[in-house]
């Protein structure tokens, strides 16, 4: 965490530390080649967070702790590790808004005060301890689909539980920490 003063050496110290950092979940990213379905390897996710796990508390940047976690929770986060994600993201760290590019920000903060949203859901996986959403029903049929069960639940969330929104895949996600888990 970032804190005091910082001299011009340790600065970049740091940040040649927090880059390495990055550069390592990238290549854990690069380790896992997508098929022919555009889907990861078996164990990709799990990688991902593993790496996240190991090296993220590292990270002496703010800013830089909740966008290196934004990319690799896009590149391979997945609900079914969500109490470990959401460790992740529940970090006691400033400026978590930097999760998000500024255009989500602005979104971000236009959230209604109860916000609907959708999840495409797997054989047997319990909605409510998921993380992401998304704000668009076609883009949780479909993930039903791509699953093979053909289940969309349904939620409403008051604003303060949506953590995150993202467009970059396209999905009109939302991240939702659910309020118990373990």
């Amino acid at each position: 965490m970032t804190t005091g003063k910082w001299t011009s050496g340790a600065c970049a110290i740091a940040l040649d530390r927090d880059r390495k950092i990055a550069e390592q979940v990238i290549r854990v990213a690069d380790h896992y080649p997508r098929g022919a379905d555009g889907r990861h390897a078996d164990g990709y996710d799990l990688a991902v967070l593993e790496t996240c796990e190991r090296f993220l508390p590292l990270v002496s940047d703010d800013s830089r702790y909740w966008n290196i976690l934004a990319a690799a929770w896009i590149a391979g986060g997945s609900s079914v590790y969500a109490e470990r994600w959401a460790t992740l993201f529940r970090a006691s760290r400033p400026k978590r808004e930097r999760l998000m590019k500024g255009a989500d920000r602005r979104t971000h903060a236009r959230i209604p005060k109860r916000v609907t949203a959708y999840r495409g859901c797997r054989e047997g996986e319990d909605a409510d301890r998921c993380l992401a959403w998304s704000l668009s029903l076609s883009v949780a049929e479909r993930f039903a689909t791509m699953y093979g069960t053909g289940v969309v639940e349904v939620r409403t969330f008051p604003r303060e539980r949506v953590l995150v929104y993202w467009t970059r895949r396209g999905e009109g996600e939302i991240i939702v920490l659910p309020e118990v888990m373990g």
